[in-house]
C-alpha cells in the first residue's frame, strides 16, 4: 500500500557519491467473499454483494458491487486497514436471502496486511413442492390432474398439471404457506374439492400426496319378466337430480348399457321405448351413485300379445315409413287403419284370437301396393307379418333429330296400358329424356301425338314392357319437314 513518509536529502556541491533514499511500503490486503449452498457447501454463482468502508448507512462509504463467479467466489484487491461492511443484496437464482446473516462486518488490522481474508455467506435453496396424484384405492399415480397453487390468502395462482408419472414439481417457491386446490380431476375420477394448506420450508422439497376416487359407472339391464333372459333394444332415459339435461341410451346385444364415469349423486332411470314384442315398463327407478362404487338398475318387460306389421323395400330390405294398412277380421268387422312409423312398423296389441286380413291401402311414395295377407293370431304370441314393396318403375322417352341425334323439345306422347287403359299425355323438353315415373310393371304402348315444330310425326306406336325396379327406355326419331327452294 502507499506511504506518507517524507525524506529530506542534502546533496553537497561537488559530491560525486550516490545518495540512496529508501521508501518502505506496507502490503495491501485482499478480501475473498465466498457464497455457498448451506445444505452441501457447494459454491453458488450469481450472488450480488455491496461493500462499504465503514457502515452501510454512510452512502459515501460505498465502494461498489461484486458478483460471485462460477465457483461461488469473488476477490476484492487492495483494501486498506479499517472496518468494512459486506451486504448480500441479491441471492443466487433459486436461493433465499439469509435475512439474519446477509450483513457482515470485518476489521482489517495493520498486522493482517499482505494476507487474504475470506468471508463465507450461506444460502438455503428456495423450497420446492412435489404434488403427487394417486388413485385412492389402487395407489396408482394419475396424470392429467390440474391444480391452482397460490400463497395462502393471495388471489394470484399458478396452474399446474400432473405429468405422465402423476407428479408435478414446483420450484423457487417462497418461505411461506401455500394453498393447493384441484380444479380438474384426471379423466374418470371424482374432483377432490378440499383445499390443502402446505408450509414451504427453505432447503426442503415438501411432498403433497392427493388421492381421487373413480367416478361411478351405471349398468342398465333389461330382462324378460318371465324368463329373466336379457332383452336388447330397450330405450331408457337417464337424468341426474331432476336436472333438465338427460341422456337416452339403448340396450345392446348383451341386453345392457354401461354408462361410464358419471358424477356422484342421485339419478332417475325410466324406460321410454320398450323392445319390440314387449310392453313398456313405466316404473321410474332411482339410484344413488357413489364414488368408486358401480351401480346396477334392472328393468323387467312383459311380452306383448299382439300383431306386428313390418314394411320393407323388396330390394334393399330398408324399412318403409308411410305405408297404410287396413286390418279386419277375416270376412268381417273392420279393426282399424294403421300407418307404418319411421322403422316401417305397426304394433297392434289389443286383438282377440282368430283370423285377420291385412290389406295395404296406400303404399309409400314411389312404391306399388302389396297384395293382402291373412294371418292367424293366437293369444300369448307376438305375430309378425312382413310386407315387401317394389319400387314403381319409370319409362324414359328420348326424342332425337334423325340426322344430328340432338334431343328435340315440343314432341307430345300418349301412354296407355296394353289393355287400352289411359295413363297420360306428356311433352319432351330440351333434356335428353322425358321421364314418366312410378308405373306398375306390365306392357305399355307409347304413341307420338304431336311432332316438334319443323319435323314429321313418327306415327308408329311402340310397345314396351316395364319391369320392377328397372327404368325402361324408348326412342323416337323425327325427320325434318322437306323445305321449298326458290
Amino acid at each position: 500500500m502507499g506511504t506518507t513518509t517524507v525524506h529530506t536529502v542534502n546533496i553537497l556541491d561537488g559530491n560525486t557519491e550516490t545518495v540512496t533514499v529508501e521508501f518502505r511500503n506496507d502490503p495491501w490486503t485482499s478480501l475473498t467473499i465466498r457464497k455457498v449452498d448451506k445444505t452441501n457447501a457447494k459454491g453458488l454463482p450469481g450472488a450480488i454483494f455491496k461493500l462499504y468502508k465503514g457502515s452501510e448507512e454512510d452512502s459515501k462509504a460505498y465502494l461498489g458491487d461484486w458478483e460471485s463467479g462460477e465457483n461461488g467466489s469473488v476477490t476484492i484487491q487492495k483494501l486498506e486497514p479499517g472496518y468494512y461492511t459486506i451486504v448480500e443484496s441479491q441471492a443466487p437464482y433459486g436461493y433465499l436471502l439469509d435475512q439474519e446473516h446477509h450483513v457482515q462486518t470485518i476489521e482489517i488490522k495493520p498486522e493482517t496486511v499482505d494476507r487474504n481474508i475470506t468471508m463465507v455467506f450461506q444460502n438455503l435453496p428456495k423450497p420446492k413442492l412435489l404434488i403427487e396424484k394417486i388413485d385412492k384405492v389402487t395407489g396408482l399415480r394419475l396424470p392429467g390432474a390440474v391444480f391452482h397453487v397460490s400463497r395462502r390468502g393471495s388471489e394470484e395462482y399458478m396452474e399446474v398439471t400432473t405429468s405422465s408419472d402423476g407428479t408435478v414439481l414446483l420450484e423457487n417457491l417462497e418461505d411461506d404457506w401455500y394453498t393447493v386446490t384441484e380444479v380438474r380431476a384426471p379423466s374418470g375420477y371424482v374432483l377432490d374439492t378440499w383445499h390443502y394448506d402446505v408450509e414451504m420450508i427453505p432447503g426442503k422439497t415438501v411432498p403433497l400426496i392427493m388421492s381421487n376416487l373413480q367416478q361411478p359407472d351405471l349398468l342398465i339391464r333389461k330382462v324378460d319378466e318371465q324368463t329373466e333372459v336379457g332383452v336388447p333394444g330397450a330405450m331408457l332415459r337417464r337424468t341426474k337430480d331432476d336436472a333438465k339435461e338427460y341422456k337416452d341410451v339403448t340396450t345392446g346385444a348383451d341386453d345392457t348399457y354401461l354408462v361410464k364415469d358419471l358424477e356422484p349423486g342421485w339419478y332417475t332411470v325410466k324406460e321410454t321405448k320398450a323392445p319390440l314384442e314387449y310392453i313398456l315398463d313405466d316404473t321410474v327407478k332411482t339410484v344413488e351413485l357413489k364414488p368408486d362404487a358401480p351401480a346396477v338398475v334392472e328393468f323387467e318387460n312383459q311380452p306383448l300379445n299382439g300383431l306386428h306389421i313390418k314394411k320393407i323395400d323388396s330390394k334393399t330390405q330398408a324399412p318403409l315409413e308411410g305405408a297404410k294398412f287396413r286390418v279386419s277380421e277375416k270376412g268381417g268387422r273392420l279393426i282399424g287403419e294403421y300407418t307404418t312409423d319411421n322403422q316401417g312398423e305397426i304394433v297392434i296389441d289389443d286383438l282377440q284370437p282368430g283370423w285377420y286380413t291385412i290389406e295395404e291401402i296406400k303404399a309409400p311414395d314411389g312404391y306399388r301396393l302389396d297384395p293382402p295377407k291373412d294371418v292367424e293370431f293366437v293369444w300369448g304370441q307376438f305375430v309378425t307379418v312382413e310386407f315387401t314393396n317394389e319400387l314403381l318403375s319409370p319409362i324414359q322417352i328420348r326424342k332425337i333429330d334423325s340426322e344430328t341425334g340432338a334431343p328435340l323439345a315440343g314432341a307430345k306422347f300418349r301412354i296407355t296400358k296394353a289393355n287400352g287403359e289411359y295413363v297420360g299425355d306428356f311433352s319432351t323438353s330440351t333434356d335428353d329424356f322425358l321421364n314418366v315415373p312410378e308405373l306398375e310393371p306390365g306392357f305399355y304402348i307409347v304413341s307420338e301425338t304431336k311432332a316438334p315444330e319443323g319435323y314429321l310425326l313418327d306415327n308408329t306406336p311402340q310397345t314396351i314392357e316395364v319391369k320392377a325396379n328397372v327404368p325402361t327406355m324408348v326412342e323416337f326419331v323425327n325427320k325434318r319437314l322437306p323445305g321449298l327452294q326458290v
